[in-house]
């Protein structure tokens, strides 16, 4: 959505939902809401933009699951998979910003073409790591999954992703 305050500014919004793609079933959700300025001539129109936002993920982690045998005392050993052996849901939201160029064709009065090409800069978090070792180097403590499963959080990770989109839209 886009509101222009004047020939050459506007104000504009823009969610976007992505849903699940490869083996780690990763949704997001993102929202974008900034300012475009630039020239608008008869025909068409030329600006920059800047959006900050956010973006959040949420994916399915399929940990590698190997047989742990257990053996009591004086007793069969038996074959038992880990109990985070299903995927586990992690979830992140973060800041994004996109930052990029607009141009618009006005082939009639109502109707608007629209190229968006931008560079989205996200901070997410990067997915934990599972171990099973009491022993650690890092300073982050390990969260306790079960009985000498730990998850170590992941850091902070900032990616740029450049993101096109063309459009038609009809101005009232």
């Amino acid at each position: 959505m886009t509101i222009n305050l004047t020939n050459a500014l506007a104000i504009e919004g823009e969610l976007n939902y992505f849903p699940s793609s490869g083996f780690d079933n990763i949704r997001m959700f993102q929202g974008q809401f900034g300012v475009k300025a630039g020239w608008r001539f008869k025909r068409f129109g030329l600006f920059g933009k800047v959006r900050p936002g956010f973006i959040h993920t949420k994916r399915d982690f399929q940990p590698i699951c190997v047989l742990q045998p257990i053996c009591p005392p004086n007793q069969v050993c038996a074959q038992i998979f880990p109990p985070f052996c299903s995927p586990i849901p992690i979830a992140d939201a973060g800041f994004s910003l996109d930052v990029g160029g607009v141009a618009e064709l006005y082939p009639s009065k109502r109707l608007v073409v629209r190229l968006d090409v931008g560079d989205t800069i996200a901070n997410r978090q990067a997915p934990p790591i599972f171990i099973s070792q009491s022993s650690f180097s890092r300073q982050t403590p390990p969260v306790l999954i079960s009985s000498g499963f730990f998850a170590l959080p992941g850091g902070d990770v900032t990616t740029h992703n450049l993101q096109l989109s063309v459009g038609v839209g009809f101005r009232f």
